[in-house]
């Protein structure tokens, strides 16, 4: 609409304001066009934080959980801290297994034996 506008301005030697009357544009309308002209819509998009965590970082979280499926996510946060695998926050890791479907509440992911309710793992330990 701007190149519109301004080629049409330039060749009748009339206003650009007299364009946008005629389309039925309003002024301030033409100059915030003129304004964004050139530049990237960026409709509230979501722009990445420096605070957001990565791809790799989320997997490596579900990998380690995945390794330690008894663990709360809590421990879970405090362990990866510690052994130098990810920095983040319990929230975060919540967030990242929540999101997975990891923390339902009767683990459906982990191989439970009918009569012990224990994982298959501990089940020798479990025999009195």
């Amino acid at each position: 609409m701007i190149d519109f506008v301004n080629d049409w301005s330039e060749k009748t030697e009339l206003a650009p304001a007299r364009f946008a009357a005629w389309l039925g544009i309003q002024r301030s309308q033409l100059t915030r066009w003129r304004e964004r002209y050139g530049k990237i819509n960026e409709h509230n998009g979501k722009l990445p934080r420096d605070h957001w965590i990565l791809d790799a970082e989320r997997q490596a979280i579900l990998d380690f959980f995945d390794r330690n499926p008894l663990e709360g996510y809590r421990r879970l946060t405090y362990i990866l801290l510690d052994q130098n695998i990810v920095a983040v926050s319990p929230a975060t890791v919540f967030r990242v297994l929540s999101a997975a479907g990891r923390l339902d509440r009767w683990h459906p992911y982990l191989p439970m034996s009918c009569e012990t309710r224990l994982p298959r793992s501990l089940e020798n330990r479990a025999s009195p």
